[in-house]
């Protein structure tokens, strides 16, 4: 026995699903991070993203040869993942175009490949020391639905080659462009200042709560993940991205299966949105 199930996303950017029994209570989020070291490197705005992606490739190499050559033991690899053109800067804010995550997800491939094609090294972890939409802490992007979703998605594949990804960064308070002069300047944060949660934040609270019960990922796509829990529920995160806000709905039909002797009991169908009316 199958219980169709149709969600609909008006140009929101992510809508947290739970689906359980009428006997299950909902428990709240908590949200845990950490950041481990990283090793940075600095470029000139002048440089295209190829030019820098090319440059990322060139030293991931260029240090796992050293390290063979040299005999050196390596614990794990570290890099940084930001998915957007070079910003154009008006005023006090700076504007970017999205790349496309395919491009993106490529290259964090690319890392992976690179590393497994020293056979001392394979299989090393690769640890994300940072990563974002824009790499500059004045982007309005930041504070928008819009990188929520591309984010959403971004948390659906990172952990396919990557051992740990860390968000740049929690909070507002930055120091490299001074103290900001409104609590929405674009800045990096999941939360701004006055302890103001961006959507972005959700983006996080959503995926934590997929993690709190025992369960397997039963679907993925490129616009949902859904998990079935030990207790026969299921919780599901759905994300309506666009690099260009096409302002179309996203429509998804999901079926649910269930065992004949379920399909009599009371289900209870839960949703939390995210969107422009509701953050």
């Amino acid at each position: 026995v199958a219980e169709p199930l149709r969600v609909t996303i008006p140009r929101s950017f992510s809508l947290s699903i739970s689906i359980s029994s009428a006997r299950e209570r909902a428990s709240a989020a908590r949200m845990t991070g950490s950041s481990p070291r990283s090793i940075l490197f600095s470029s000139s705005p002048r440089i295209s993203r190829r030019r820098l992606e090319m440059r990322l490739t060139l030293w991931i190499r260029s240090f796992m040869e050293y390290c063979e050559t040299n005999d050196l033991a390596v614990d794990f690899v570290t890099r940084h993942h930001y998915t957007s053109e070079p910003p154009k800067t008006q005023g006090h804010y700076s504007y970017i175009e999205l790349m496309d995550p395919e491009e993106g997800f490529a290259n964090l491939h690319t890392t992976r490949e690179i590393i497994d094609s020293f056979p001392r090294f394979k299989g090393l972890p690769i640890h994300i020391t940072e990563f974002n939409t824009s790499y500059v802490p004045n982007c309005p992007i930041h504070d928008t639905n819009q990188n929520a979703a591309y984010i959403a998605h971004q948390l659906s594949r990172l952990g396919d080659d990557n051992e740990s990804y860390s968000y740049w960064t929690f909070g507002d308070v930055f120091e490299e462009f001074g103290v900001p002069f409104t609590p929405f300047h674009g800045g990096f944060g999941l939360v701004a200042n006055g302890c103001i949660p961006k959507p972005t934040f959700w983006t996080f609270a959503f995926f934590k709560k997929l993690k709190e019960k025992k369960g397997i990922c039963v679907y993925k796509d490129e616009t949902c993940v859904v998990m079935k829990y030990e207790d026969g529920s299921y919780r599901g995160i759905a994300w309506n991205a666009t690099r260009n806000r096409s302002g179309k709905d996203l429509c998804l039909n999901l079926t649910i299966p269930t065992t004949q002797a379920a399909s009599t009991d009371a289900y209870l169908f839960l949703t939390q949105t995210v969107d422009e009316e509701n953050c």
